[in-house]
């Protein structure tokens, strides 16, 4: 991955720090399925004041994905140009570079 894009990835580890919480945890809550009847209703009780807790931070942590997933798309991208495809290079790379620090900045204050 070329340097510029590098410094423009939200890591898993830079996103715990600034949420204070396991963004594996906020994500996972709301895949897992009860497995017995009695989890349902714990699940439900627990689920309410996670959900409350975790309603907004949930969808930061989707938007960070989704500008993860951005700035990978960029990336095969490069490497295709490198690999001597010069047809599919962004023809204004450094103006999606721009909007990408930009995200970066309003996701980074968001969190």
């Amino acid at each position: 991955m070329r340097p510029d894009l590098q410094d423009l990835v939200i890591s898993e580890d830079y996103l715990s720090n600034l949420i204070g919480e396991k963004p594996e945890r906020v994500r996972r809550f709301f895949l897992e399925k009860p497995k017995e009847p009695g989890d349902f209703l714990i699940k439900l009780g627990r689920g309410t004041f996670l959900w409350l807790k975790y309603k907004a931070v949930r969808r930061l942590v989707k938007e960070v994905d989704r500008y993860n997933t951005v700035i990978r798309a960029v990336h095969i991208n490069d490497q295709l140009e490198e690999a001597g495809n010069p047809g599919v290079g962004l023809s204004n790379r450094e103006r999606v570079l721009e909007a990408l620090k930009v995200m970066k900045t309003d996701l980074v204050r968001a969190l």
